[in-house]
């Protein structure tokens, strides 16, 4: 307990000294076997750098580490394990980098209006969430959400996630509620339930991505402006889901490889998605859509005769299972290779 005490207290008082960056901890290792919140960040311009929480299991409504309203905070070279996690809520200018959030029931949240937060250079892993009756608490690698515990709405704005590694979680690598201006870059997701889900919001950028999941690669509902490119997409089930695109949205895809899932990509309600330049080939069926409107010239679809349709004799298949309208001549004739 008295190391909780200390920590808490170099927050409190270094950070209103005027210093712009104060470095509250440094290398030492934070133990707390009690269902509490460890370290509590309620200062702006605070630094921690090389610091370690364990065995702090709580109740998933606590965390290892909560960044609370504050501004100017970073979070570096830093361990959280068998942990409730880390949660950075209504703060602006936050990085997380070089850290290692595994083994805890929930990872990491970023959550009720947030701003300028960058996740850089981390591992997320093995977080398994806490048994609930027949279901789960946590279990998620990177939330990023717009009111958990609040009782009105505020959005997450201008997010980055770059060069992480997040695998192993029981449900999702990456949650993306109501967010705005985000980008997910250079990251490897594997082994969870589902690599990448965005509900709602505008703005979004995945590119040069490895995606390798159990079910489901990458998961769109309600977005607008998502650009999806260059991105390594496969899964046991469908690689990319798309549903509930307006025509004054737009989800496109360039560049990417989907391939060896049951479903490359599958369109429900879409009524504007562009699908060019890509790979699409070794999937059970390459492209399924239900009442949807596709853009799918210039790509290759495993054979250099295109894409088939009833039987599989060319390339993947493209099937409307209800009526859709799916534009796919011209095709590219051998795999697309970005430049």
């Amino acid at each position: 307990m008295y190391k909780k005490l200390l920590v808490l207290f170099v927050v409190a008082v270094m950070a209103v000294s005027g210093i712009p960056f104060v470095n509250a901890s440094t290398g030492g290792e934070v133990s707390e076997n009690e269902t509490a919140t460890v370290i509590s960040v309620s200062s702006d311009n605070v630094v921690f750098n090389n610091f370690t929480v364990r065995n702090a299991p709580g109740d998933f409504w606590t965390n290892a580490m909560t960044v609370y309203d504050v501004n100017y905070i970073r979070i570096s070279n830093c361990t959280i394990t068998w942990c409730d996690g880390l949660t950075v809520w209504n703060s602006s200018n936050v990085c997380v980098e070089n850290c290692n959030i595994s083994d805890n029931l929930q990872g990491m949240d970023i959550d009720f209006g947030c701003n300028n937060v960058t996740i850089r250079n981390c591992i997320v892993s093995h977080n398994l969430g806490k048994k609930d009756g027949s279901g789960y608490f946590g279990g998620s690698g990177i939330d990023i959400e717009n009111n958990r515990g609040a009782t009105t709405i505020r959005p997450s704005t201008n997010v980055s996630i770059a060069n992480c590694s997040i695998s192993n979680n029981r449900f999702w690598g990456i949650l993306i509620l109501d967010c705005y201006n985000l980008s997910v870059s250079n990251c490897h997701l594997y082994g969870n339930d589902a690599g990448i889900i965005l509900r709602g919001g505008n703005n979004y950028v995945i590119s040069n991505c490895d995606i390798y999941e159990k079910h489901l690669g990458i998961d769109v509902t309600n977005s607008t402006q998502v650009n999806i490119k260059n991105c390594n997409v496969q899964s046991g089930d469908i690689g990319v889901r798309v549903s509930d695109i307006s025509p004054d949205m737009l989800v496109s895809m360039t560049g990417c490889n989907i391939t060896n899932s049951r479903q490359g990509i599958y369109l429900y309600a879409c009524r504007r998605v562009s699908l060019n330049y890509n790979n699409i080939q070794g999937n059970d069926v390459g492209l399924l859509t239900e009442f949807s409107i596709c853009d799918a010239h210039y790509n290759y679809w495993g054979s250099k005769l295109g894409p088939s349709r009833l039987l599989g004799l060319r390339g993947d298949r493209i099937m409307n299972r209800l009526p859709s309208i799916v534009r796919y001549f011209p095709w590219l004739i051998k795999e697309y290779e970005p430049e």
